[in-house]
């Protein structure tokens, strides 16, 4: 999503933008963190990570967020068939009660896996190397494992842009 982004605005669109990421890190793929260090370092210097502990959940990261950077909109990865996606209507809304006022703006809402991949391998976009060996959707290591339907005769695993099943995305997560 960001490279989405930063396509639009330009690195120089985006100074002062603050990267929200909500973690569990002992419950984290090494592969995941060290992606994302690499990919802030050589793909938006200068730009600053915040890391929030997951336990914090979303909403409470969120409210620290607005108190520390007084922000009044946030670019969410989140999409229409998203588990948490059924509770926003569309792509630019408004934060609910009981979340700090903010616009929440979603990029992909409307996409679906496929055109992600499609965008992604189009524009030569960096992703972590667990999307070639089989991983749809990332979570700890402890509830995620390589989709099946990527499944391979030998044991090993298709990358996974050659998911067909849109409805299967999640496969791997429990």
């Amino acid at each position: 999503m960001m490279e989405l982004i930063k396509s639009a605005v330009g690195l120089e669109g985006l100074k002062g933008t603050v990267i929200f990421h909500l973690t569990e890190k002992e419950q984290e793929f090494e592969e995941l963190s060290a992606f994302r260090a690499e990919y802030m370092r050589t793909h938006l210097p200068g730009l600053v990570l915040l890391e929030f502990e997951a336990k914090d959940s979303l909403r409470a990261g969120l409210w620290r967020l607005k108190e520390r950077h007084d922000i009044d909109v946030v670019f969410m990865g989140t999409r229409a068939h998203d588990p948490s996606g059924k509770y926003q209507k569309e792509a630019i809304c408004p934060t609910t009660s009981g979340w700090p006022p903010m616009l929440r703006v979603c990029p992909v809402f409307d996409w679906t896996f496929k055109s992600i991949w499609k965008y992604i391998n189009q524009h030569h976009i960096p992703f972590c190397s667990l999307y070639e060996q089989g991983y749809t959707s990332i979570g700890s290591p402890s509830n995620t494992s390589p989709n099946c339907l990527l499944k391979r005769e030998d044991g090993s695993y298709s990358p996974a842009w050659y998911l067909e099943e849109m409805s299967s995305e999640r496969s791997g997560r429990s």
